[in-house]
Order: structure tokens, then sequence, then C-alpha cells
């Protein structure tokens, strides 16, 4: 579910809001069925009111209604380097300032959260699951609690799953965990494992599973992100999503791609499906 396509189809599609709604409770901690019974799904692109704004085409942007009404935004970041994290903050600011139509009451301003999952970082040696930033001064004294941004180190969540052992980890991370790794993972049968480790309900864990089929079998999924503006969401999208047959010289010249930006070994069998010894190869 990392290419940002498949994310925003899994999660943003009205007719299964609960398990977007499963999906923040779970993140962000708060009740799964308040969330349930309030959240909305809004559009995701910016109006353009001239040629030098900029688009701004976000993976999922949902509004909650609770004691304290909210936006949440989630964005999928397959390489999350210096360029994305500006772009996910240029996304949550807009989201903030824009909210008011001319001469509203500013009390009207809803709390905005930006939701990061994230497959790579800047720091490499960061292994924290997830990450809270507020707006604080240096003797951090919060300026404001109506902007929150949380980074999901996914790729750790993956890797703790299938390399170490998650009891070593406190008890309330387990469910984070396991839905971290669900959202890297792309081979369907330990899809199907990680789902049915989840907590969530029955109905919504099938739903998961026959939308990933559905959509595993759609061809033109793997064609249909703008490579030009998002090279490294096609790296894995364009390999996990599409049909097998008459793939592997795709898969060849992406891993190839792939390593001239230095990327990990490991990080580009995974996303190719490819060897480490045919990746060594190329």
């Amino acid at each position: 579910m990392s290419f940002d396509l498949l994310f925003k189809k899994m999660f943003g599609d009205e007719n299964h809001k609960e398990r977007t709604a499963y999906l923040i409770s779970t993140f962000l901690q708060l009740p799964y069925k308040e969330i349930k019974e309030t959240i909305e799904i809004l559009p995701n692109d910016k109006i353009l009111y001239s040629r030098n704004d900029k688009r701004q085409a976000r993976d999922v942007i949902v509004r909650i209604i609770l004691s304290i009404n909210m936006k949440v935004n989630l964005e999928m970041n397959v390489c999350f380097d210096e360029s994305r994290r500006n772009r996910n903050l240029m996304y949550i600011t807009h989201i903030y300032s824009n909210q008011l139509k001319n001469k509203e009451d500013y009390k009207k301003i809803e709390k905005c959260i930006q939701i990061n999952f994230n497959l790579d970082y800047i720091n490499k040696d960061k292994k924290e699951i997830i990450e809270k930033y507020t707006l604080k001064d240096k003797y951090n004294y919060e300026c404001t609690d109506m902007l929150e941004i949380y980074h999901v180190n996914i790729y750790e969540c993956h890797n703790i799953m299938y390399n170490k052992d998650i009891k070593k980890y406190d008890e309330k991370l387990h469910e984070i965990i396991r839905y971290g790794a669900m959202l890297v993972e792309n081979d369907y049968e330990k899809l199907k494992e990680l789902v049915e480790e989840l907590s969530m309900e029955e109905e919504i864990k099938e739903g998961i599973l026959d939308s990933m089929e559905e959509y595993s079998e759609d061809e033109d999924m793997a064609y249909y992100y703008d490579v030009e503006h998002d090279r490294m969401a096609t790296y894995s999208g364009s390999i996990s999503i599409a049909k097998e047959e008459g793939l592997n010289q795709g898969k060849q010249e992406i891993a190839k791609s792939m390593k001239k930006d230095n990327m990990d070994i490991e990080k580009i069998s995974m996303y190719t499906g490819l060897t480490k010894e045919e990746i060594e190869k190329l």
C-alpha cells in the first residue's frame, strides 16, 4: 500500500470510511467508534486561482467531528528527503490557512494534523516508530496545539515484524507496528497474516483484503502515477500492483535507477521483488 495511488484508493474511498477511521484511531490513539460515526473524506486537490499557483495533490484528507473538530491529512512518503519534508509542510499549512472564507470568525478554525507514513528517513540511524512534532519555543513551551505533525516509520515497523521481536516493544505500540508493517507489505499472503493480527472488525479486514486483490489485477494502476513528479512512488507502485507477466524487464530498469540513486540493496529488493544477487548483477 506504499504506492501513492493505491494508498489513495484504499483510504480515500468514501464507501470504505471505516478503514480510514481505524487507521486514524490507531495512530492518533483516538476512539474508533466516535471517528467512524463522524469522519468525512474531503476533496484533496487544490483549486488553482492563477497559473503561478502550485498544484497540490495530497494523498487523503479527512474531517473528524469530535469534542475538538479536526482535519487530518494522510501522506504516504516512499522517499522522505528534504524536498518531501518541505512539500508535506506546505500541504498542512495550506489546509490550516485556507479554512475560513472572507470575514469568518477565527474561532471556526479547526485543528490540523498531518500523519506522514515514511518508508525512508533523512537520518538513517533513527529507529523511532512514531514521532510527534508541534510548534514550541526554545523553552519547550507550546505556541499552539492547533497544528501537529506525526512521522511514522513504517519501514521500521515492517523490519520489526520480520526481523525483530515485537514483544520487546511497549505493548501500546504493537497495533501501530502491525498496521505500519501492513502498509508496507505487498505480498498478499503476508498481508493477510498481518491483517488477521489487527484488532479491527472482521468486516474491515475482509474489505481491505478484497480491495488489495482487486487492485492487484488492475493493469492501469501500474501506469497511472505521474513518473515525472514522483519517481520514487513509481518504483514501488509499478511493481507492487501490476501483473507479473512481462514485467521482469521493467523491474530491472527500475532497480538500475534505484542503484544509481544509491538506495540500499535490501530496499530495492523489497520494492521490486528481485533477489539481492539479481540486483548486484545489474
